[in-house]
């Protein structure tokens, strides 16, 4: 195997792990803090508050990665503290320790996904082999360890017990960066007058206003779905199942849509991926059958795998090469923190009072103005290059 194929090799197989570690955290997580007798508010709360403080150090780490060329180093160092911050959560009692360590789980765990996504994307151009080839391996792991934790679960005692599936997986990601090849960024070095740059990028800031407002009802439906499908009367296996059928029907999305990606323009597609959101929700309201609602997660392959790539794509067209980085965390600091902090402790005020058809109200609106934004953006700056 040469350096090239070895090195997609190890990246695939850290997207494939990555999302591993999200397929279980995802569904179990929510339960765990139930079982400790947590309200639906408090774990949005506890669960988007992490990525809510990530949001203001992401762009730090991408800026590190930039300003030393180094992503691996970077990314280490995140599992790490990440991987020790899990310890300190199930071994804590208490509201205040059991959110303090969930935040500092998610607050080092989310900002390692841009820099996973940014050496991504360096390794695909440099191969020659569309992105999505790449990720879909991270819907492949998600999908596999949905099935396998949900399968492991009885084994080790039930969802009180799942830590021990989650440590034993950290064992992959920190032998396989033992063996990756660390990229360094191209073009100038990043200085201070680059920095301004981005920041003064009004198409790149209002791309990321208009990702905050399709995000916000994603998240809210990551952060809740678990608690909310296990009031309809759904097994902790049953969540875990359906967060699987989420994993594997990214995949053939992904290999799929590589294809068209260069046929249309970024902001449309978007502007058509949120009206399909809104439709996706409204079909939330209306169910209520536990195992309907499971299998209506494979509404996720026409909505959130399309945004993915058509989202990063458009990030990767509007920033520079050696900001690449820096971009990609500035991104994940509005879908995952603010756009996350924002769905959590809204979507849980909204599931207390009015449970589901509530919450994926507030998400169906959301998802409308969303479509509006993106494609009125189209017909602006379609009319403006006319």
């Amino acid at each position: 195997m040469n350096n090239m194929n070895r090195q997609i090799t190890i990246i695939r197989g850290l997207n494939f792990m990555y999302y591993a570690f999200h397929s279980v955290l995802t569904p179990l997580l929510p339960l765990y803090l139930a079982k400790k007798g947590y309200s639906s508010a408090e774990i949005g709360f506890f669960l988007m508050a992490g990525p809510f403080a990530a949001m203001f150090v992401q762009p730090v780490w991408g800026y590190l990665s930039d300003r030393f060329r180094s992503l691996k180093a970077i990314i280490y160092l995140l599992y790490g503290l990440t991987f020790l911050s899990s310890i300190g959560l199930f071994l804590a009692n208490g509201y205040i320790p059991i959110f303090l360590f969930t935040a500092l789980l998610f607050f080092f765990y989310g900002p390692a996904s841009p820099l996973l996504d940014s050496l991504s994307v360096k390794t695909a151009a440099e191969s020659g082999s569309p992105y999505g080839t790449i990720r879909l391996f991270g819907s492949l792991g998600f999908f596999a360890f949905a099935i396998i934790s949900a399968s492991l679960l009885p084994l080790v005692g039930g969802v009180d017990n799942f830590r021990y599936i989650y440590w034993g997986m950290w064992v992959i990601p920190f032998v396989l960066l033992l063996f990756l090849r660390d990229k360094a960024g191209e073009g100038p070095a990043l200085t201070m007058a680059s920095m301004k740059s981005l920041a003064a990028n009004r198409e790149f800031l209002w791309f990321l206003f208009m990702i905050f407002i399709i995000s916000t009802p994603h998240r809210m439906h990551d952060a809740l779905f678990g608690y909310y499908h296990q009031t309809m009367g759904a097994s902790p296996g049953m969540v875990s199942f359906g967060w699987a059928l989420v994993g594997i029907c990214e995949v053939p999305v992904f290999i799929w849509l590589n294809r068209y990606l260069n046929r249309f323009h970024e902001l449309a597609m978007l502007g058509v991926i949120s009206l399909l959101y809104v439709l996706r929700w409204s079909l939330y309201i209306v169910v209520k059958d536990p195992t309907a609602l499971m299998y209506l997660q494979l509404t996720h392959a026409f909505t959130y795998a399309p945004f993915l790539l058509v989202a990063i794509q458009y990030v990767v067209r509007l920033v520079p090469e050696h900001l690449r980085s820096t971009g990609m965390s500035l991104y994940a600091s509005v879908f995952t923190g603010l756009a996350g902090l924002a769905g959590g402790v809204i979507g849980g005020w909204f599931e207390e009072r009015w449970a589901g058809p509530g919450m994926y109200g507030f998400a169906a609106a959301m998802s409308l103005l969303a479509a509006i934004l993106f494609l009125g953006t189209r017909f602006y700056t379609r009319s403006r290059e006319a």
